[in-house]
């Protein structure tokens, strides 16, 4: 699933459901043994069940016989416990109902047959051109997003040192592709960059013409599906020299929302569902271990295997975890006094319309 592009025709596999390894045979028929032995009430289980009813029955004034049929409950006991029971399964059918809906309206449907695309573009090199300089580091992210996001169950495509002509090609290609069995898109772009750019090998390129690519009204199979960027790029020379804080956690806030009624089909916006998740916030540089990697793309891959996979977390609560662990846990340690403890934040900007969960198949 790595490439090097030589020109603009790679065209992308089509996506390929994954599904996760069932129990042998043999562990599920000794499962459903074990189930058939409580159903049936054979066994020792059926006679220590018959003896602890005897003994109710001999013991307990309200398992009493009662009248001339004996056996039982008095009959305003029982219809009382029917009643309360029945009362009781009424209020949790409500529940669950009341779960499905809100789940069904505030979470994105991540049940299809496949996950999706993820595409990685990891530049290293650049044309002499560019004045850009080679970015060493960058295999460490690349090993760790290939494992995160197979983790996942994405189907990858990785590219490497790509022009920026390439690049929009081949998001065209991928927006084209058959999406009607995926859960969700993901982009992973690692690279120099600039406010709102990044660097092909080339020169530079708009963040939002690659975005534009994967609009609901430009690539159909997306619409209403969540469209994941993630960029490890600078976004300007600034450096961030950070402020000591004392640690406090804010208090919740509370808001009341009127039900919206869910139609079969539904006008959404062009931008809805498109989730970017920057390195560094508008202006700042940012950080990157000449052998260990970047400090986001760490970071988020960390945060994927502890709370993503298995649908631990919401990816929006996940994603602030991944900036506390940036802001909090790295500092810069460079030969120039001038350039060490820095500091970094993430900057993640949402229009999801759901929450984001990555349930396993």
């Amino acid at each position: 699933d790595r490439q090097t592009l030589d020109d603009d025709d790679l065209v992308p596999a089509p996506l390929m459901p994954r599904r996760r390894a069932f129990p042998a045979a043999a562990d599920a028929n000794s499962d459903d043994k074990a189930a058939n032995d409580l159903a049936d009430g054979g066994g020792p289980r059926s006679a220590a069940a018959a003896a602890a009813s005897n003994w109710l029955s001999n013991n307990d004034p309200q398992f009493a016989a009662v009248g001339p049929g004996g056996g039982g409950r008095p009959a305003a006991q029982r219809k009382k416990a029917a009643a309360a029971t029945a009362t009781a399964a009424v209020g949790q059918n409500c529940q669950q109902q009341q779960q499905q809906q809100e789940s069904s309206q505030f979470v994105y449907n991540m049940r299809h047959p496949c996950r999706g695309y993820c595409l990685i573009v990891n530049n290293y090199e650049f044309d002499a051109s560019t004045k850009m300089s080679a970015r060493s580091g960058t295999a460490s992210d690349l090993a760790v997003l290939r494992e995160s996001f197979r983790r996942l169950q994405f189907q990858l495509v990785i590219v490497e040192n790509v022009r920026c002509g390439q690049l929009l090609s081949l998001c065209s290609q991928l927006a084209a592709q058959d999406h009607s069995q995926a859960d969700c898109f993901a982009a992973v772009l690692m690279s120099h960059g600039e406010p709102d750019q990044i660097y092909g090998t080339d020169g530079l390129l708009r963040v939002d013409e690659i975005l534009a690519r994967f609009r609901g009204d430009v690539c159909p199979g997306l619409a209403g599906k969540p469209k994941l960027f993630f960029l490890q790029a600078c976004r300007g020379s600034k450096f961030d020299a950070g402020v000591e804080v004392p640690d406090s956690g804010a208090p919740s806030d509370e808001a009341d929302a009127a039900a919206i009624e869910q139609q079969q089909r539904r006008l959404l916006p062009s931008e809805a569902d498109f989730l970017v998740a920057y390195s560094v916030t508008p202006g700042y540089y940012s950080w990157r271990n000449a052998v260990h990697g970047s400090w986001f793309v760490q970071s988020l891959c960390r945060g994927l295997d502890e709370w993503g996979y298995g649908g631990r977390l919401d990816l929006q609560r996940l994603l602030t975890r991944v900036c506390w662990r940036v802001a909090n846990l790295y500092e810069s340690n460079a030969r120039d006094p001038l350039l060490c403890r820095k500091k970094q934040v993430p900057c993640i900007v949402s229009m999801l319309t759901k929450e984001v969960y990555f349930v396993p198949k």
